[in-house]
């Protein structure tokens, strides 16, 4: 359960963006919440993502390097077209990657 302080803060939010929200019949608070809830989220990602750069692209120097560790004794199969490990090796490095080249 979340709990509220009891107090109101003011936010400054545009009248006609208030307006269309009404219109809709739309929850501002509950909007507004989930709107900071993101930010956080989205805030506390990048700064994680800055705070460990240095270690994603150590693992993805390793990756390129040496592959994924234990890789010689997976067992996946694909559809009729043989091993599939490729397919997750791909995923994986392109995962890091993409975190990696967002700092």
């Amino acid at each position: 359960m979340v709990q509220t302080s009891g107090r109101r803060d003011d936010v400054p939010i545009d009248r006609r963006l208030l307006a269309e929200a009404n219109d809709l019949k739309l929850d501002v608070t509950r909007a507004a919440e989930d709107g900071i809830t993101r930010a956080i989220r989205a805030e506390k990602e990048r700064l994680w993502r800055i705070e460990n750069a240095e270690a994603i692209a150590a693992s993805n120097d390793y990756l390129e390097r040496h592959g994924l560790p234990l890789a010689k004794y997976r067992l996946f199969w694909g559809l009729g077209s043989g091993f599939i490990g490729w397919e997750l090796t791909v995923l994986w490095r392109l995962i890091f990657r993409r975190t990696s080249s967002t700092v």
